[in-house]
């Protein structure tokens, strides 16, 4: 039963952190494009504080705030 269980412990931990959980959801056939491009922009927009002192942020907010309607 020890081995049992270190093996059940092993196939766990794989299973719950050897997978890319998020590319997993995001490529995946059922997902549509468009929520792929969601996803992505929604991953690059809260990276962009950690990664880049939110200069992503701030270039999409100023684009915005520059066009005239």
């Amino acid at each position: 039963t020890p081995l049992l269980t270190i093996y059940a412990k092993w196939a766990g931990y794989d299973y719950a952190f050897g997978q890319n959980w998020a590319l997993t959801f995001v490529f995946h056939d059922w997902a549509s494009p468009a929520q792929m491009i969601c996803m992505t922009l929604v991953a690059v927009f809260l990276a962009d504080p950690l990664f880049l002192n939110g200069w992503l942020t701030s270039l999409a907010t100023n684009l915005l705030g520059s066009l005239s309607v």
